[in-house]
């Protein structure tokens, strides 16, 4: 099991090397060969590698024929709806280029999910910018969203290009899945990631990466912009977008947002598997994820700097007092996943069963939709009088918040919110953004232990004000202010 720590550090040390052993673009593509972190959801598509034989070879086929399916179905998709990527902007040259991601369709907000302001405010100053946005919505593009997009001189990725190129990505990626299907292993953790790594050569996240890729050069050979933002988070589409840039544009630099943070336990952001694949600058969101960027061997012949993050807040204490009591409502945080946001609405649920002294008040993850989860999960359509989808809701200070691996409580706790961190059975270790660290930041892992808890009259029971300014301390070196001077040096830099 990838629980035990040895199999888990085996694991790393052969994907890394066969990161640094091949450096072509189609299988830097391959986002099953870059581990993000420890996570329960991330580590899943991994523990197949430890499993019974008869387990390993039926997930095996299954992968391969999701491969063949996609490659059929995206070439039909070429040849029979058209190019889904065919219009350029009539301004040519641009200062900065963006990549993010459409996860909203009201596009019509200025602030981007993962870059805020930072980039229309750079706009503002007179700046000229275009955008290439990787669609995630679950509904169909509109006209009016693709107007609006189009206004805002950004383009829409979508899920085929034209028939000549899709049948040339597919070629690619078939060498790919032979040479690695037929590569001979004496070792068998090593055989078994190698006959994974041909079935996600020609999966369907692959081939967006590999499409990312195609239209993000040309877009930079149209555009020519000085500087380009994306995210970064050590994901595979990064690391090649990186490398279009050094190898192809040498004018150009390239910035890599580090938005959310960096955790203990984070792998892929810490580790350089080839310079050509780093950005030239790594700015963070925050003074710790700074520190462990400096600390590991990417930060050698990259600039780290501390950009900040709007998640910062407009206030550097907290809003509890040590006397005040708490409601008996509870909001419940969960991440963009579905299977965490049904490890805490299914907790809250069966607490609710037993006992609906307390209210509880789900908000889903901005990148999803109430309505396409309940779709998904049809259970969550009719639910127990104390329990409420966040729809006019406000957080007060005196409310508590459940989460798991949600950045977003860091937000709530200057609030004045208590957090609670739900423990699972299938956890390895924590996914707690405090680390475990906070004695003000309770554990629970049994609807037992949220009885206990509630029960305890007021934050003085369970705190003191040392607790909550330690905690305080660590939150403030989480995110930290927005420092446009950080900009303005690297701008002065390239221009």
């Amino acid at each position: 099991m990838l629980t035990d720590k040895d199999n888990f550090e085996k694991l790393l040390k052969i994907l890394d090397e066969i990161l640094k052993e091949n450096k072509e673009m189609s299988v830097r593509a391959i986002a099953w060969l870059h581990f993000i972190r420890y996570h329960p959801v991330f580590n899943s598509q991994y523990q197949i590698l430890f499993s019974a034989k008869y387990k390993f070879i039926f997930f095996l086929i299954m992968l391969y024929l999701k491969g063949i399916v996609n490659i059929i179905l995206t070439l039909l998709k070429s040849i029979l709806v058209g190019h889904s990527y065919n219009y350029l902007h009539e301004r040519k040259n641009v200062d900065i280029f963006y990549v993010s991601h459409l996860i909203n369709p009201n596009v019509d907000n200025k602030k981007d999910f993962y870059f805020d302001d930072i980039i229309s405010k750079l706009g503002d100053k007179g700046f000229s910018i275009a955008g290439l946005l990787i669609n995630h919505l679950k509904t169909s593009l509109t006209d009016d969203i693709k107007k609006k997009v189009r206004g805002k001189n950004n383009y829409i990725l979508n899920d085929h290009l034209d028939f000549k190129t899709e049948i040339k990505f597919a070629t690619v990626q078939i060498k790919v899945f032979l040479m690695f299907l037929f590569k001979l292993e004496n070792n068998q953790l090593k055989r078994r990631i190698n006959l994974l790594i041909s079935g996600y050569s020609i999966s369907r996240s692959t081939f967006l990466n590999i499409r990312l890729s195609s239209v993000f050069k040309n877009l930079i050979n149209f555009h020519n912009p000085k500087l380009v933002f994306i995210t970064y988070e050590g994901h595979a589409w990064e690391r090649i977008l990186c490398n279009i840039i050094k190898i192809n544009f040498n004018k150009s630099k390239i910035i890599g947002y580090q938005h959310s943070y960096i955790f203990e336990n984070q792998h892929a952001a810490l580790n350089s598997f080839d310079f050509n694949f780093d950005p030239h600058y790594i700015l963070t969101s925050g003074e710790i994820s700074k520190e462990r960027i400096i600390k590991s061997n990417i930060a050698k012949n990259i600039k780290v700097d501390i950009l900040g993050s709007k998640r910062f807040g407009d206030t550097n204490e907290l809003k509890i007092k040590p006397s005040k009591k708490f409601s008996k409502r509870i909001f419940v945080i969960p991440e963009g996943i579905e299977s965490e946001s049904k490890i805490l609405f299914d907790f809250c649920l069966n607490y609710s069963s037993q006992c609906q002294d307390l209210e509880f008040v789900f908000k889903l993850h901005p990148q999803m939709s109430l309505d396409y989860f309940i779709s998904k999960n049809p259970e969550y359509k009719k639910m127990p009088k104390n329990c409420h989808w966040f729809t006019n809701h406000s957080f007060k200070s005196s409310d508590w918040v459940l989460y798991r691996g949600s950045t977003f409580i860091v937000e709530l706790l200057k609030k004045g919110l208590q957090p609670i961190y739900l423990s699972h059975k299938r956890d390895y270790g924590s996914i707690d953004i405090f680390e475990g660290k906070f004695n003000h930041r309770k554990i629970i892992s049994s609807t037992k232990d949220l009885d206990l808890l509630i029960k305890k009259e007021s934050i003085g029971k369970l705190t003191n004000d040392k607790e909550l300014n330690s905690l305080l301390d660590f939150s403030n070196k989480i995110y930290s202010p927005v420092n446009s001077s950080v900009l303005n040096k690297i701008i002065r830099e390239v221009s």
